[in-house]
């Protein structure tokens, strides 16, 4: 997801949090989007905190309705993050159908924290959370795949196929 392109989507903020190499970051982006709409916003946490006590530490400025993003994916294909964000459920996962994945679309939707083949689809790091209960699980959890687990265990959760173009070259 390119961050010039997110303002098409009803995205007016983007926060990264940032730990090792936090000074390297906030400078790359604040040469390559001085005055970008949506606004990006970096917020330095400590080198060793994990993902959930970053998350963590920075609730007040990220609320309770938000798209998280790993850092390592990329996906282009906007119509495909719309439907995540336009989710009404609790969490919402971009998912890809592989041999061995952590999330089962059998009714109720679940994500696991192992890879399986019982659960053939892999998210994608593209999560619309939608809910209070996140921080109350990420908190309790201290890990953010156990939060996740947690949260798709007692709330209906939903997720979004990512769509290939069928003449992909590898």
């Amino acid at each position: 997801m390119c961050i010039r392109d997110r303002h098409d989507l009803g995205i007016s903020d983007i926060i990264v949090l940032t730990g090792y190499r936090a000074d390297m970051i906030h400078s790359y982006i604040a040469a390559i989007f001085p005055n970008s709409n949506p606004r990006v916003t970096c917020i330095e946490t400590p080198t060793h905190f994990s993902p959930a006590e970053r998350i963590l530490s920075s609730r007040l400025k990220i609320g309770d309705d938000f798209l998280l993003l790993y850092c390592d994916n990329l996906v282009s294909d906007s119509k495909t993050i719309q439907k995540v964000i336009e989710s009404d459920s609790p969490l919402t996962f971009l998912v890809e159908s592989r041999g061995e994945g952590n999330v089962s679309i059998e009714s109720p939707a679940k994500y696991e924290i192992s890879r399986s083949a019982s659960t053939p689809y892999v998210e994608l790091g593209y999560i619309h959370v939608n809910t209070p209960q996140f921080y109350d699980a990420l908190q309790e959890c201290e890990s953010l795949p156990h939060a996740l687990r947690e949260i798709s265990g007692t709330q209906t959760v939903s997720y979004t196929h990512l769509t290939l173009p069928t003449n992909r070259e590898v």
